[in-house]
């Protein structure tokens, strides 16, 4: 998650990167043979520490030169979409609230949220093509989702999915909305304990199984 988050940041600040750090290239010298011309000594003995202190601040940029440019080459070549999950409108580190009513079959009913939304957000400047979207769910019998969301594995497991397929492709800077996975209806229960997890994968893209909190709340 945090390596998304960093290439999604390096994505969009790359033009700021490219002007500091060609500043930064040119001014290096320019400053340093001015301090020098200003302020050099007239003394063989200050004259040798200066040297040393030169040679010890010049290689020190010569690194900085080096990591900026592997970091520009990266940049440049890194063509991987990055996105942003969002799930009923709040990003995947908020609470989502499951609302519950009268007992049905050991729990109780599902009254709310209607359906689960998730939105993916591509802020690269690349598409991200044939994304699919994995909902881990336990502590509850769902039998309100509707295709194309599916059950994945044996019932019970509480794994569903969604492919896009070769006909979905989310373009950089757009968003692009799931189609809404069926919470409550069709005699849905929930437990007092519900795990969820969201994983999102397209080409060039993973985002690995992520928890979400989810507070049960009975009306």
């Amino acid at each position: 998650m945090r390596l998304n988050q960093l290439r999604g940041w390096l994505h969009l600040h790359r033009q700021v990167l490219f002007i500091a750090g060609g500043l930064f290239i040119v001014a290096g010298p320019i400053g340093s043979v001015f301090y020098l011309q200003r302020n050099w000594p007239h003394t063989p003995t200050e004259q040798i520490v200066l040297v040393g202190v030169v040679a010890t601040v010049a290689a020190a940029y010569l690194a900085f030169l080096a990591a900026f440019v592997a970091l520009l080459a990266f940049i440049v070549a890194d063509e991987s979409p990055v996105l942003r999950v969002e799930l009923n409108g709040n990003p995947l580190n908020a609470v989502l609230n499951v609302h519950v009513a009268e007992p049905l079959h050991g729990g109780r009913r599902i009254v709310g949220p209607a359906a689960v939304t998730i939105r993916l957000v591509n802020t690269s400047n690349f598409s991200a093509r044939n994304p699919v979207v994995r909902l881990q769910i336990t502590g509850v019998l769902l039998n309100a989702f509707v295709v194309p969301w599916r059950r994945q594995g044996a019932f019970g497991d509480g794994v569903y999915l969604w492919e896009g397929g070769a006909n979905v492709s989310i373009h950089g800077g757009m968003p692009y909305l799931v189609p809404d996975f069926g919470l409550a209806g069709g005699d849905s229960w929930a437990g007092p304990q519900i795990t969820v997890s969201v994983e999102v994968v397209a080409e060039g893209f993973r985002l690995p199984p992520h928890p979400v909190a989810v507070h049960v709340v009975q009306d």
